[in-house]
C-alpha cells in the first residue's frame, strides 16, 4: 500500500509494516504544474485565503491520486490538517491520524506511537528494527548537513535532499544512491568562503527560486532548520527519544534552543524566516524576533511561483544592511 503523509511522522512504523511512504508535499511541488493543483483545490471549494500547501496537497490527491491512504498529522503541525482530513474522508480516502502530544512528554509520545503502530499491525520493537536499517541514511544526511555548514554543498541541493528524508523519496535504496552521489560531488568541491552566512528558518518555502535570490544577494545558507529536522540526524537512545528530540511540533519557543545552538556553531550572522500566507506559524515570527538575537528578514509566500522584484529588493537591502552593520 502507498501511504501518503501530510508532515513528518514516525516513518519507521510504516516501513516496518511493509508499506511505501509518499510525502504529499513533495508530490505537490514536484508535479509539472504545482499552481494547477492549487487551482484544482480552489475549484473544489477551498478558499483563496487558505494555505497554499494544504490546497496543493488536496489538489495532488484529487488530480494525481498518488496514494491509497493518508496519515494526517493532526497535532504538532498545520491546524488546517483537521479540515483537510475531514474533506478527504468525504472524498472516500482512508485517513489514519497521528498526533504529536501538546506536552513534550516521553510517556505521552510513546503511547501515541504505540497506538499508531497498532493501526498498521506492527509494534514499536519492529519499528526499532526498521530504524536501525535506515541509520546509514541518517549518517549520510548528517555529513551533508556538515558539508552545507562548511560551504561545500549548495544550499538548494541540501534542501531538496533533506526534505526527501520525510519519506526517503518513497524508495530507500534509490534515495541512498542519490545521497551517495551528492556526497561524492561535495567531497570534491572547494569550500566557499564568500557571502554572509545565514540561517533559513520556518516551513519549507513555496517560493521556487528563494535560494537563487539569497545567493544573488550574497547570503549563503549554512543552516536550513526544518529540512535538518526532517532528516533527524541526531543520535538518540531509541525510536521514541528520536521523535521526542524532533522540535518542529513544539512551536518557536520549543525550537529555539536548537536554533540558537546551531546558529552559534555555524557562525550565522542573520536569519531569513520563511512564513506561509494564511498559516498560524506566521505569528511565531514575533517570538523568533524576541528570542533569536540576530537580524531577521521575514519572507512570506503564498502560491508556488518565483519571487517578484519587490522580494528581490528586500533581500538585497537586508543583505546590505547586515553586511554594513
Amino acid at each position: 500500500m502507498r501511504v501518503g503523509i501530510t508532515s513528518t511522522i514516525p516513518l519507521e512504523i510504516v516501513l516496518a509494516a511493509g508499506h511505501t511512504l509518499v510525502d504529499l508535499n513533495n508530490v505537490f511541488m514536484a508535479s509539472p504544474s504545482p499552481a494547477a493543483l492549487v487551482e484544482a483545490a480552489e475549484r473544489s471549494g477551498f478558499p483563496r485565503t487558505s494555505c497554499g500547501w494544504i490546497k496543493g496537497i488536496y489538489g495532488a490527491l484529487k488530480e494525481l491520486r498518488p496514494v491509497d491512504a493518508v496519515v494526517a498529522v493532526t497535532g504538532g503541525d498545520c491546524s488546517n490538517t483537521h479540515a483537510l482530513a475531514e474533506t478527504l474522508v468525504l472524498d472516500g480516502m482512508a485517513i489514519i491520524p497521528f498526533s504529536y502530544p501538546a506536552e513534550r512528554s516521553r510517556e505521552l509520545l510513546e503511547a501515541e506511537m504505540e497506538r499508531f503502530a497498532s493501526a498498521f499491525g506492527v509494534t514499536l520493537r519492529m519499528a526499532e528494527e526498521a530504524r536501525r536499517s535506515i541509520e546509514p541514511l541518517r549518517r549520510k544526511l548528517d555529513e551533508l548537513d556538515r558539508l552545507l555548514a562548511a560551504g561545500v554543498l549548495p544550499a538548494a541541493d541540501y534542501h531538496l535532499l533533506a526534505l526527501s528524508a520525510s519519506d526517503l523519496a518513497s524508495d530507500p535504496a534509490s534515495y541512498e544512491r542519490e545521497l551517495d552521489s551528492a556526497l561524492r560531488a561535495a567531497r570534491r568541491a572547494r569550500p566557499r568562503r564568500d557571502g554572509l552566512p545565514v540561517a533559513l528558518l520556518g516551513v519549507p518555502p513555496i517560493i521556487t527560486d528563494l535560494f537563487d535570490l539569497l545567493e544573488d544577494a550574497s547570503l549563503r545558507v549554512v543552516f536550513d532548520e526544518i529540512p535538518r529536522q526532517f532528516a533527524m540526524t541526531w543520535r538518540e537512545g531509541d525510536i521514541v527519544e528520536q521523535y521526542l528530540a524532533y522540535t518542529y511540533p513544539y512551536g518557536m519557543s520549543g525550537r529555539m534552543m536548537d536554533i540558537r545552538r546551531e546558529c552559534a556553531l555555524r557562525g550565522v550572522k542573520a536569519v531569513v524566516h520563511y512564513t506561509q500566507s494564511f498559516c498560524f506559524r506566521g505569528i511565531e515570527d514575533v517570538v523568533l524576533r524576541r528570542l533569536v538575537g540576530l537580524p531577521v528578514l521575514t519572507v512570506e509566500g503564498d502560491a508556488p511561483a518565483a519571487g517578484d522584484e519587490r522580494l528581490r529588493l528586500r533581500v538585497e537591502s537586508f543583505a546590505e544592511v547586515v553586511a554594513g552593520g
